[in-house]
């Protein structure tokens, strides 16, 4: 039922860790606590995390638009949508992967800047900052940004600005043709079949989901944005602020209740990419998460989450 790895956190400190199932199931290899797995959109947080990096720095502003930095961006629709509206899926702006010309496009090498003129021109779903929308799109477009403010590709800056920093030495983004060591396999099961996973050219979902990471790397993660080791707390602050009563920037925000009728804020993100599913789930009072990666793609991710912290919290 499961294929993957699990971390899960207490106050900061890891309580458990462990690995199930096999990395490639034709070779009967197994997975283990330092396998790496595709994360698909548990890549916006480190997307927004760039972005707030580059306002303390003052390089940018959350008021700033598309155009400021995308010159060639349709104007009528980039003049108006802000850097906030980019991060918190307030911009309109449609969900690219469900186009069908997308079908060709994602497996293939992609060039990022031409890749955008396949949605910019599309029609906004609303006014921007008038409902709140989940898509990629957005994402892809403030890797964009990201590179043109830097002069570097995002890779290069991830790697500079975060994984290098935390010493996150078992993650970066994938390159389909790169060989790379204790790397799982994706599998899909297909009328319960289980089959190898179609392999997507990740230069198609860009900054909206192509980092690849280990559990553990991403407890210092964790740990990292609770202690403002990246960003200042003021940063991190509106990141966990929820628009619209559900996403900030980079997470999905819900407010809950421990059985003792204690509140506790649960932030984090979902992701899922062709043969592998991710969850990060932290909890900000107490420095606590939840860490799934797996590769048979689960859709259970958020139920497992919830079950072990009613295990932790003796909420059941």
């Amino acid at each position: 039922m499961f294929n993957g790895s699990v971390l899960v956190s207490m106050n900061g400190k890891i309580v458990y860790k462990n690995a199930f199932g096999f990395a490639n199931i034709e070779h009967e290899i197994l997975n283990n606590t330092e396998t790496k797995f595709e994360i698909g959109s548990c890549t916006k947080q480190f997307t927004a995390t760039l972005i707030m990096l580059l306002k303390e720095k003052k390089q940018i502003s959350l008021d700033d638009k598309i155009t400021d930095y995308l010159p060639e961006y349709p104007s009528d629709k980039g003049g108006k949508i802000t850097i906030h509206n980019l991060l918190s899926h307030t911009s309109g702006i449609p969900e690219y992967v469900e186009l069908p010309e997308m079908q060709c496009l994602l497996f293939r090498e992609n060039n990022s800047s031409e890749f955008m003129k396949v949605f910019w021109d599309l029609d906004l779903n609303f006014e921007p900052s008038s409902e709140l929308r989940y898509s990629n799109s957005n994402y892809f477009i403030l890797g964009v940004i990201i590179e043109r403010i830097t002069g570097k590709p995002y890779a290069q800056v991830l790697q500079e600005s975060i994984f290098n920093p935390l010493g996150m030495k078992n993650s970066g983004v994938i390159k389909i043709t790169e060989i790379l060591k204790n790397k799982a396999y994706g599998y899909i099961k297909l009328d319960d079949t289980l089959t190898v996973a179609p392999c997507w050219n990740t230069s198609g979902v860009f900054s909206a989901g192509n980092i690849y990471s280990t559990i553990e790397d991403l407890f210092k993660w964790q740990l990292a944005l609770q202690s403002n080791t990246l960003i200042n707390k003021e940063s991190f602050d509106i990141m966990v602020t929820p628009n619209f009563s559900r996403y900030g920037y980079g997470f999905a925000i819900l407010n809950r209740t421990h059985k003792d009728g204690s509140k506790y804020t649960l932030y984090g993100h979902e992701g899922g990419i062709p043969g592998f599913r991710s969850l990060i789930n932290i909890i900000k009072e107490d420095n606590s998460s939840v860490i799934i990666l797996d590769n048979n793609q689960n859709p259970n991710h958020f139920k497992i989450a919830n079950a072990i912290r009613k295990i932790v919290y003796e909420d059941n």
